[in-house]
C-alpha cells in the first residue's frame, strides 16, 4: 500500500510500547495496565481487555511515512521494523486475543484465524468451514484445533519457551444460520472450547474487547494473523504479523466485492493501500480498533473476504456490532462482556 501509516514497536524489558503514526488525524491518549488478569469485566478505568500480554499502547497522530521521524534509530536500539511488504512480525504476547485455527482435512490441513471474545468462546469466519464454496459444511467441531500464543501458522504449544501457549478443542461449532457461501454474507462463526482459556499469568491469552460500536471511515485499525504474505505465496509456515489499514466507504469503487447482492449494512471495508492486507488463512482473524473509552483495542470486524491480496481496493470485514445479539445468544451460557 501507499505509505499512509507507519508502525514501530519499541520493545523494553517489563512494557511494551506501541506508536502508530497516521495521516487520517486520530489521536487518542495512552492506556496502561498493571493487572495480571487479562479477561476483561469494565468497571471504569482499568479495563483489561484489549491490551497486549503487558504494558501499554499509544495511538499517535503524528504523520509521518518514515519510521525513523517516529523513533529516531541512533536513540532507539531495540526497534522491531517491518520486515516483509504488508506487515510486522509480532513478537510474543503482543496479540493475545489472536489464535490460529488448523482444520484436519483428511489428507490436508487449513488454516484461519480468530479472536478470544469469552472464557471459552471465539469469534471467527464462517467460511473457514465450508472450503468446497459454495459447497455445504465440510469441516465440523472435532477436526478444529485452537491454538493460543502462536507466533507462526504451525505453531504448536511445545514451540512456546515461556509455556504460555495452550491448544484447544472445540466442542461446538456454529456458523451464522444465515451464511450464504454465494454471496458470503453473514460470513461470521462462534466456536466454544472443550475448557476454559486461563487470563491468569498467561500474557499470551486475553480477551479482546467487545463494544456496541463500529470504526468511523478514516479510522486507522489493525488486522492480524498468520495467512499469505502474498497470492501466489505456498510456503507452508508462515509467521504471525500485524498491519495497519483504513476504515473506507464500503462502495464498490473502493472495496472488493464478491457479490453486490452482499449487504453492505453488515460489513465493514478496510485498506486499499497497495501492500498491506489480509490474505488466504487470515480468514476468521480479528479487525480491530481502538475505543473511544480508554484506547484498548475492540473487535470491529472479522476477516471476511476480497479480491487477490494487497491490492488497491479494500477488503471485506463481517461488521462485528451487526451480530452482537447472535453471539450472546450462541456464546450462552460463557460469559460474555459487551461495553458501550
Amino acid at each position: 500500500m501507499a505509505s499512509r501509516d507507519s508502525f514501530a514497536f519499541l520493545i523494553v524489558i517489563g512494557w511494551i510500547s506501541v506508536v502508530i503514526a497516521d495521516s487520517y488525524g486520530s489521536s487518542y491518549g495512552a492506556a496502561t495496565t498493571e493487572a495480571p488478569d487479562k479477561g476483561g469485566d469494565f468497571e471504569g478505568p482499568g479495563r483489561t481487555c484489549g491490551l497486549p500480554g503487558s504494558g501499554s499502547i499509544e495511538f499517535s497522530s503524528k504523520s509521518s511515512t518514515n519510521l525513523s521521524d517516529v523513533f529516531p534509530v541512533k536513540k532507539r536500539s531495540h526497534l522491531v521494523f517491518p520486515t516483509i511488504v504488508g506487515g510486522t512480525l509480532a513478537v510474543r504476547n503482543q496479540l493475545c486475543w489472536q489464535v490460529t485455527l488448523s482444520m484436519d482435512l483428511g489428507d490436508a490441513v487449513s488454516s484461519c484465524g480468530g479472536a478470544i471474545i469469552g472464557p471459552s468462546t471465539i469469534l471467527t469466519a464462517a467460511h473457514c468451514f465450508y472450503p468446497d464454496k459454495p459447497g455445504p459444511q465440510s469441516i465440523f467441531a472435532n477436526q478444529v484445533t485452537v491454538v493460543t500464543g502462536a507466533l507462526k501458522s504451525d505453531a504448536r504449544p511445545k514451540d512456546d519457551p515461556s509455556g504460555c501457549s495452550e491448544s484447544y478443542s472445540v466442542t461446538k461449532l456454529t456458523p451464522h444460520p444465515q451464511y450464504d457461501p454465494k454471496t458470503v454474507e453473514n460470513d461470521i462463526a462462534v466456536l466454544t472450547l472443550d475448557r476454559e482459556i486461563s487470563f491468569v499469568d498467561k500474557p499470551c491469552q486475553c480477551l479482546v474487547c467487545l463494544e456496541n460500536r463500529e470504526p468511523k471511515v478514516g479510522d486507522l485499525c489493525l488486522i492480524s494473523g498468520t495467512g499469505l504474505e502474498a497470492s501466489e505465496s505456498k510456503a507452508p509456515s508462515r509467521p504471525m504479523k500485524f498491519v495497519g489499514v483504513p476504515i473506507l466507504r464500503n462502495i464498490q469503487s473502493l472495496c472488493s466485492m464478491s457479490n453486490l447482492a452482499t449487504d453492505q449494512a453488515q460489513t465493514l471495508c478496510a485498506g486499499g493501500n497497495v501492500g498491506k492486507d489480509s490474505c488466504q488463512g487470515d480468514s476468521g482473524g480479528p479487525l480491530v480498533c481502538s475505543s473511544p473509552l480508554d484506547q484498548n483495542l475492540y473487535s470491529a470486524g472479522v476477516v471476511s473476504h476480497g479480491i487477490g491480496c494487497g491490492g488497491n481496493k479494500g477488503g471485506k470485514y463481517t461488521k462485528t456490532k451487526f451480530y452482537l445479539p447472535w453471539i450472546l445468544k450462541t456464546a450462552a451460557p460463557d460469559t460474555i462482556t459487551i461495553d458501550s
